[in-house]
């Protein structure tokens, strides 16, 4: 049997071959989608199993880099210096993954750091089509692993890239 996603604009089945997916994950300030801000966008797009591109960039965020995030990621507000703001990237972000299924590893956290940078600078929430790979871990590996985290993953699935909580890094 053909796997396939559903696409409801189109109301007709898409093979996963010929879907695009952009793989996402932002590095935050904190945790805290209201008060803190976005200091990193890493996002891979495939399609049959090739990579048509990356997408990658620090933002300048105007709130301090939590020193517990600094401690987990490496990012300093140092590094975040003379990046673009959040407003100037956006654009190039959403023209990147446009039309495709989003794909993150916890993604709630990620699509409501976007969605509130996005409704703050005037612009329609994601409205994507979305797989969280969480779930589909929780699905699949269940008690396998002793956590859900990335790198756990990672070692349950024999993975020789590990996570290093850097946007891009955890993306691929």
């Amino acid at each position: 049997r053909d796997a396939r996603v559903r696409d409801e604009q189109l109301d007709r089945g898409v093979p996963l071959a010929d879907t695009t997916f952009c793989i996402l994950d932002l590095e935050t300030t904190g945790a805290n989608r209201n008060d803190d801000m976005i200091t990193e966008i890493g996002v891979v797009k495939v399609r049959g199993g090739e990579c048509l591109g990356t997408f990658r960039t620090f933002v300048d965020a105007p709130a301090p880099v939590e020193p517990a995030v600094t401690a987990l990621t490496g990012i300093t507000d140092a590094m975040l210096r003379g990046a673009p703001p959040v407003e100037a990237v956006l654009p190039a972000l959403t023209e990147f993954a446009a039309g495709a299924v989003l794909v993150g590893h916890n993604l709630r956290f990620d699509v409501a750091f976007l969605d509130a940078a996005l409704v703050a600078t005037a612009r329609p929430a994601v409205g994507a089509r979305t797989v969280d790979t969480m779930a589909v871990a929780r699905r699949l590996i269940g008690d396998d692993a002793p956590d859900l985290r990335l790198a756990t993953l990672a070692d349950a699935l024999g993975l020789a890239h590990r996570p290093s909580h850097r946007a891009l890094d955890d993306v691929l």
